[in-house]
């Protein structure tokens, strides 16, 4: 197994664990929010996070299927991927090749 292959290995199990985190901080809320409170969600952060959560889950993988997953077009899938590789959180394999999270993601995970 290469170390990139480690490294991906690693980043699923701990997005994986990250998401069951979630989904029981989520099924643990006593409230709903008031319909009334004001929505502070911003979609593009709010979808940066859906591709990372994706890539959590089925990495390496095509732009075709990251754009599918997330419901959104290839163009804002990409987008958002460059933004996101820039900062390391993500990055490509070969030059148009798959995606998968980044280095800057185990450094993270490392941490918390």
């Amino acid at each position: 197994m290469t170390e990139i292959q480690a490294d991906s290995n690693r980043l699923r199990i701990i997005a994986n664990q990250a998401a069951e985190r979630h989904a029981a901080d989520k099924c643990c809320l006593t409230t709903a929010p008031s319909k009334s409170s004001p929505d502070y969600k911003i979609a593009s952060v709010d979808r940066a996070l859906d591709l990372i959560e994706i890539l959590g889950r089925i990495a390496p993988v095509s732009l075709a299927r990251i754009a599918g997953e997330a419901n959104c077009t290839r163009t804002a899938a990409f987008r958002l991927l460059r933004t996101l590789a820039t900062r390391g959180y993500v990055v490509q394999i070969g030059k148009r090749g798959l995606w998968q999270l980044g280095g800057r993601m185990i450094a993270m995970a490392q941490v918390a």
